[in-house]
């Protein structure tokens, strides 16, 4: 038997590479990360918004959608906008999008935490203001009667009892996450949050067993990882987040996130999620809080811990993305911010990768996967019959018309124009309509009353945020979460 050594081998990239974790199997090593949306309804519970949210990114070809902080008791959420896992109630609201995330072929993960200091704040200012008593906050509760701004309130010194109850409320959420589908777990250690400011020593200036020394300072969070560890299957991915530098002298910094990620494997915790900050107040991160810094602490984490690490931080090329991961700097990127901004960026990723391996869904593929997006974007830009793309349908009545001369954009244009004129009734533009200016031209110019995008949406499902940044169009709302 031979082989033709002139066939061209597919690529696969790192970044499409499946990973298998506890027998869960992530497609690839592209992971949604964990973002506020401060958008649940009444109780703490998701609603159709979180289902479309959530399922966008499933849709769009994530191996791993995190969803949101997710408060582990009514004290521990950021806002009275957070989502929730202290009540069976909430278990079947997020059992919607787990089904839905995984008939993508996407694992369903949570992120769940406690606010500590920074909660019962006003989730609409993005500026850490404390909600007064007669909006609805609540007392906040910390390693020490520290307040981390002047316009948040001090919160109360937590007791022994209370780091007990607590860490009991982390173990439980985790359980009704587990019957909600969730097949990945991450605690949220990080960012100046109740976790996060009993490992700073900045913030933690207890006189007791859970402050003072390093040991001291990690007690809590590995008390929490045992009470939840023990209390899920063992086939449950486990992962922390934590923020390996404060930013600022004799804080925590990466040395001790090492030893800490130590600690963590030895208790069964699978991942860490390296991220940074959000301890000290007025920190200017611009300088400080690179990507290369966050991806650099990845590194040495995953080198030095033997935990794989996910590496998270204005993630947005998928070049820099495959180095990550190829370089060893982590095992899985988080990518945010870009996600929000392009839903479908692992369509990109594949693109520019060369990467066939990734599967688009059929309803997608006839026209912009690997069996006929090329063929159809390159005729875009190559056929100057096709630079003012219009809208009008036809065709498709006779067979074997070859309709590359014919079906152009001008012709259809052309016809909408004719008909609103001559029949009086307004007419919808439609097909290939890619470029802003053309559809702001075809309605200006009375071609069109509406305007119907089809494939462009499917390349591009926030086409619209980009319309209105090209036109400066300031009217447009976009969600509070974008």
């Amino acid at each position: 038997m031979t082989t033709d050594s002139k066939q061209p081998q597919p690529v696969v990239s790192k970044l499409f590479e499946p990973l298998t974790i506890k027998g869960t199997t992530f497609k690839n090593r592209i992971g949604v990360s964990p973002m506020g949306t401060w958008m649940a309804g009444e109780d703490g519970l998701p609603l159709d918004f979180h289902l479309a949210h959530y399922g966008q990114f499933a849709l769009g070809g994530a191996g791993l959608v995190v969803c949101e902080a997710t408060a582990v008791e009514p004290r521990g959420r950021i806002s009275l906008a957070d989502t929730g896992l202290w009540s069976d109630q909430q278990v079947e609201p997020w059992s919607r999008i787990t089904r839905l995330l995984r008939s993508q072929g996407c694992v369903p993960g949570i992120q769940l935490g406690h606010a500590g200091r920074k909660a019962s704040t006003t989730p609409e200012s993005r500026s850490y203001q404390s909600l007064a008593t007669s909006q609805g906050g609540w007392d906040t509760v910390g390693p020490t009667a520290m307040a981390f701004s002047q316009q948040m309130k001090v919160p109360i010194a937590a007791t022994v009892g209370d780091l007990e109850v607590i860490g009991d409320a982390f173990a439980s959420a985790a359980q009704r996450a587990v019957r909600a589908g969730f097949e990945f777990i991450e605690l949220h250690f990080a960012h100046g949050y109740l976790v996060s400011t009993f490992l700073s020593p900045l913030t933690n200036q207890r006189q007791d067993k859970y402050g003072g020394s390093l040991e001291n300072r990690m007690r809590f969070g590995l008390e929490i990882v045992d009470k939840v560890r023990t209390a899920i299957p063992n086939h449950i991915v486990l992962a922390v987040r934590i923020s390996f530098t404060d930013y600022t002298d004799n804080g925590w910094e990466l040395k001790q996130s090492v030893e800490f990620s130590k600690q963590l494997k030895e208790l069964g915790v699978d991942l860490v999620d390296v991220s940074s900050g959000g301890v000290v107040n007025n920190i200017d991160y611009s300088p400080l809080n690179t990507a290369r810094q966050q991806h650099s602490a990845s590194a040495v984490i995953q080198r030095e811990s033997g935990l794989l690490t996910a590496a998270v931080g204005k993630i947005i090329d998928p070049i820099l993305a495959e180095r990550l991961l190829k370089d060893n700097v982590s095992t899985f990127v988080f990518i945010g911010r870009a996600f929000l901004n392009e839903p479908h960026w692992p369509y990109r990723a594949s693109d520019l990768l060369k990467d066939r391996s990734f599967k688009y869904p059929p309803t997608y593929d006839w026209c912009i996967g690997w069996t006929a997006y090329f063929k159809w974007r390159n005729m875009l830009y190559t056929d100057k019959n096709n630079i003012d793309l219009v809208d009008v349908s036809s065709g498709g009545v006779v067979n074997n018309i070859d309709y590359s001369p014919l079906n152009t954009a001008r012709q259809q244009h052309s016809a909408s124009a004719v008909i609103q004129r001559e029949s009086g009734l307004p007419t919808i533009a439609v097909g290939k309509i890619i470029d802003t200016m053309l559809a702001e031209r075809l309605l200006k110019d009375n071609s069109a009353t509406f305007i119907f995008i089809g494939r462009a949406f499917l390349n591009e499902p926030h086409w619209p945020y980009r319309a209105s940044d090209l036109l400066q169009d300031q009217s447009f709302k976009y969600p509070p979460i974008v």
